[in-house]
């Protein structure tokens, strides 16, 4: 009897071990939902947040904030879909500019932690 409540308690910690590290380890990805908010940068083609656009009060090469035409996820895809070249902005992306949320597996399963988005396409930032 000891010997097989042994056994049981291994094969119980290695299950809850095993879920703890799949559920932590693998990450996934969410993209930017389809009402998003967005700006399009028309000078240079590019893409933003507007967190990333209030963070860094956003000017291009001497450009300012009338170069920035509002958008959504959906009308950026859009274009993209019918052979406009828009990219994400460089230093908005590599700010962390929120066009993808990426969190681990388990607590994305349970419902925890915010998105990044509300259901209104606002930036939860």
């Amino acid at each position: 009897m000891n010997k097989l409540m042994g056994n049981l308690i291994v094969i119980l910690i290695t299950g809850v071990m095993a879920i703890w590290g799949i559920g932590f380890g693998i990450q996934t990805m969410k993209l930017a939902p389809a009402n998003a908010k967005m700006f399009i940068d028309t000078e240079f083609n590019t893409y933003l947040t507007p967190p990333c656009r209030a963070a860094m009060k956003w000017e291009h090469a001497g450009f300012g904030l009338e170069v920035l035409e509002p958008s959504t996820m959906a009308e950026i895809r859009a274009r993209q879909n019918a052979g406009e070249t828009l990219t994400p902005d460089e230093v908005c992306k590599n700010a962390g500019g929120g066009f993808v949320q990426t969190r681990a597996l388990l607590p994305g399963l349970l419902g925890l932690g915010k998105s990044r988005w509300t259901t209104d396409g606002n930036w939860n930032w």
